[in-house]
């Protein structure tokens, strides 16, 4: 069965792929996870100097990410005060940008606006998130369960 099932091959791959990262998170402060090449036109890259008026270190990366899927990560707190990773694939799509913080790609996603901001924010706050290109949330699941972290999906 092994040899002739993709399905069987695309799990096996997921799990690799999830114990590759969770492995370089041990050693780094930053994990990552599918393609990086998400941009479309030009990247900005500069020092992060003040956030949220306070002063702060490290990069600032402002970009539009290319059309097609993508998945959305966040990390949350739940009540106990534990982390979990909040999960979402949708589509990044032409269109107005909403002029909201640093958002500066359009999405859309299979439950519809609405019900994704409020699914999304039942889970708690989650100020800011990771896009990535493709439907990686299979792979993002078994990430969590290798670092002993809920994931949560919404949609």
């Amino acid at each position: 069965m092994i040899d002739n099932d993709p399905d069987c091959w695309r799990e096996v791959d997921e799990w690799v792929e999830a114990a590759r990262v969770a492995q370089v998170m041990e050693h780094n402060r930053m994990g990552v996870m599918g393609h990086i090449k998400i941009a479309q036109g030009k990247t900005k890259v500069r020092p992060l100097k003040v956030y949220h008026g306070k002063v702060g270190r490290g990069l600032s990366v402002e970009m539009s990410v290319k059309h097609g899927p993508v998945t959305l990560l966040s990390v949350v707190q739940t009540i106990d005060g534990r982390l979990k990773l909040l999960v979402v694939e949708g589509q990044s799509v032409p269109g107005p940008i909403l002029e909201i913080g640093n958002t500066n790609s359009r999405y859309r996603f299979s439950i519809g606006a609405r019900k994704f901001v409020e699914h999304w924010n039942a889970h708690g706050p989650a100020h800011h998130c990771a896009v990535g290109v493709g439907h990686i949330a299979a792979k993002l699941e078994k990430l969590g369960q290798l670092l002993g972290m809920e994931v949560a999906k919404v949609g």
